[in-house]
């Protein structure tokens, strides 16, 4: 929920910055910016502790030297003050760039992990077969438990499906991108268009987000799922 709420109030940072979607001149009547950002972020913070999130201590970020605002950026992002408007190609290198970046360094790390896991669980499983072969039947049952540990524990960090989501985004990104530089000069230009760059780039990281609630919540629901015990 507090990722969810993070995201909600940097697609709002970048469109506001953009002066895109409800944040143009067309679309805003006669609120200015900075009320139309106010007005939205402050409907994303009260939604968000109607939920659980209300029910924790949530810890204030103070500013400080190592924790400045906005926070510090890498990558694509390094060079951006966090404030500034920002053009369609600072847009695309600030914002889509950095996404495409970090979802390919993770998908790395979670294909090795998976791989890691898989192959754990395979040799757990054929270790198992040769203890029940040659007669230590007793210890097949904490290769067994193994085994089952490392699928619940897949299942849980959802690291199959979270290389799906992130395999799409990144496609989806790319092809946004390219989209964007084959566009002619002119059409470049229009408001349209770079409402249709940030609408769809916002969109695409949103169902990225959105999938990964919903696969949370759903390998949470299994692991919690008390299933009846037969007498």
């Amino acid at each position: 929920m507090l990722r969810a709420g993070a995201e909600a109030i940097k697609r709002e940072i970048y469109t506001y910055r953009m002066h895109a979607l409800n944040y143009s001149n067309n679309q805003r009547g006669s609120l200015s910016r900075d009320q139309v950002l106010a007005n939205r972020t402050g409907a994303i913070t009260r939604q968000l502790v109607q939920t659980e999130v209300n029910l924790s201590a949530i810890q204030p970020y103070n500013e400080s030297a190592e924790k400045p605002i906005p926070p510090k950026m890498y990558g694509a992002a390094a060079s951006d003050n966090g404030y500034s408007d920002l053009l369609p190609d600072d847009y695309i290198k600030i914002r889509i760039g950095d996404q495409i970046n970090y979802f390919k360094k993770r998908i790395a790390q979670l294909d090795l992990r998976l791989r890691i896991f898989q192959w754990l669980t395979y040799i757990m499983g054929g270790l198992g077969t040769f203890l029940a072969a040659v007669g230590f039947e007793l210890w097949v049952a904490l290769t067994t438990t193994l085994v089952a540990l490392f699928t619940t524990f897949l299942e849980y960090r959802q690291i199959q499906n979270t290389l799906i989501q992130y395999n799409q985004a990144v496609t989806n990104l790319v092809n946004l991108q390219n989209w964007w530089i084959a566009l002619p000069v002119d059409d470049k230009k229009k408001q349209q268009n770079k409402d249709k760059l940030v609408d769809s780039t916002e969109t695409i990281l949103n169902s990225e987000l959105t999938g990964w609630e919903q696969q949370m919540q759903s390998a949470m629901a299994k692991i919690y799922e008390q299933k009846p015990t037969s007498s």
